[in-house]
């Protein structure tokens, strides 16, 4: 894996659900980390992001592009740079986000290419040991 760091994607929880994010491995090539952000909280500077997902599996994740919203109950893939604003949906098993890059002159733009994965593609399952981090309260 290829340690971006500072072009790493960046997780912002504005919702009232608890997410996992996947990352980088800091100590193990090759693999990845995993942690908790709560309500209110956004992943450190520094961090590599790849990836998130709601905790709570019954819980749908909808990215919200400019003309269509895609549904997804796993993980979403981030690029690099990017920024996810997680945000409640309009029922309680629902959050939505939405993507948005720092492009040329600073300005933020809604930026679309999150990608549906699966637990197989993250190498999650419940029970795998996650790393705290410092979380950033937003």
């Amino acid at each position: 894996m290829v340690r971006w760091n500072s072009l790493g994607a960046v997780v912002k929880n504005r919702s009232s659900q608890k997410l996992v994010i996947a990352f980088d491995h800091p100590t193990q090539d090759n693999t990845w980390a995993y942690s908790y952000l709560s309500g209110g909280q956004r992943s450190p500077g520094g961090l590599d992001v790849d990836g998130f997902r709601a905790f709570d599996t019954s819980v749908v994740v909808i990215y919200s592009a400019l003309w269509s919203d895609t549904m997804h109950t796993s993980w979403w893939k981030l690029r690099n740079g990017h920024i996810a604003v997680v945000k409640d949906g309009s029922r309680p098993n629902e959050l939505i986000f939405d993507v948005y890059t720092d492009v040329a002159f600073g300005q933020v733009t809604v930026w679309m290419s999150p990608q549906m994965k699966t637990d197989r593609d993250f190498g999650w399952k419940f029970g795998n040991e996650t790393l705290p981090i410092a979380a950033e309260n937003l």
